[in-house]
């Protein structure tokens, strides 16, 4: 069962897997996808679009851009900035106010 904080968004179109959580203050897109046991931190945004492997962590207040794709198990830390269409890799980890722009990383 998902844990989806009542001051969070999520669009409606939205795909949520299962053992996901989303606290509050974070947005998810239109048509974005969440795979199971990801999260997703305060204030975070997951634009429209997105794809989200299993077990992505989003940090607080990081921004993941319009048809991005975080592979499984990576890690995008706290402010960080996932520019739109950009690929993040299995594994990887985007430290904390690192900007990704571009198609892979």
């Amino acid at each position: 069962m998902s844990r989806i904080d009542p001051k969070a968004t999520v669009h409606p179109t939205a795909v949520v897997g299962e053992h996901v959580a989303i606290f509050a203050g974070a947005w998810v897109g239109p048509r974005a996808s969440i795979a199971d046991h990801c999260e997703i931190g305060k204030n975070a945004i997951v634009g429209d679009n997105a794809i989200l492997g299993r077990h992505v962590k989003i940090r607080q207040g990081a921004f993941v851009g319009t048809g991005a794709v975080i592979e499984a198990w990576a890690v995008i830390g706290k402010y960080a900035t996932i520019k739109r269409r950009s690929l993040v890799r299995e594994k990887a980890i985007v430290g904390q106010h690192a900007i990704v722009n571009g198609r892979e990383s």
